[in-house]
């Protein structure tokens, strides 16, 4: 359930009962959930993120927001909006939550929120990771091979122990591990793997 929910960056927020779409990361240390929405979002009692669509199979995640106000930001977090607007741009609202679940509803399972939303693994190496992937635009080839995608300007903006998130003129693309969970020590190793079996395809 953990790696189905690292596959979307998008989805649909029901804010009691009504719709919205959004867009949101993860913080890397905890795995909490950053909004940013509107007003009727930010006021309302219950919020429902659907991922990635409002259907029958979607992952249903019972949220447990706190609204940052400008006294709140703090370094950590303004490195979590930073990363908001590395995946997704600068967003047209004003107001940003943090999100834990308090259940995550996906089929036939139900699990506690914190067993799912789950700090990034790779987040003390990311940084090294996006490194080798950036600079000489592997992103792109990455998707051909191991997303069936092909993309354009494309940046790989976060990795964790599930896959790869890669923001591109179509929005972000997630590019799996074939083998995942993968440990910090072997993250290296397996991502030159795939760029040069991305280089050879």
């Amino acid at each position: 359930m953990v790696r189905e929910l690292r596959r979307w960056r998008s989805g649909v927020i029901l804010a009691d009962t009504t719709p919205y779409d959004t867009r949101f990361v993860a913080h890397p240390a905890t795995g909490a959930l950053l909004f940013a929405v509107g007003k009727d979002v930010a006021d309302a009692q219950e919020l429902v993120l659907w991922a990635p669509e409002e259907s029958y199979d979607a992952m249903q995640v019972l949220l447990g927001p706190t609204e940052i106000n400008d006294s709140d930001w703090t370094p950590e977090l303004e490195g979590v909006r930073d990363r908001y607007l590395a995946y997704h741009g600068r967003p047209p609202s004003a107001r940003w939550l943090l999100a834990i679940a308090d259940a995550v509803k996906w089929r036939d399972e139900v699990h506690e929120g914190e067993e799912v939303l789950r700090p990034n693994a790779l987040r003390s190496v990311e940084s090294k990771l996006l490194k080798m992937i950036n600079p000489d635009g592997h992103a792109a080839a990455l998707c051909a091979r191991f997303a069936d995608a092909t993309v354009h300007e494309a940046v790989a903006v976060g990795v964790d122990e599930w896959g790869l998130d890669v923001r591109s003129r179509v929005g972000v693309l997630r590019v799996s591990f074939v083998d995942g969970p993968v440990e910090p020590d072997d993250a290296e190793a397996l991502l030159r793997g795939m760029i040069d079996d991305a280089a050879g395809a």
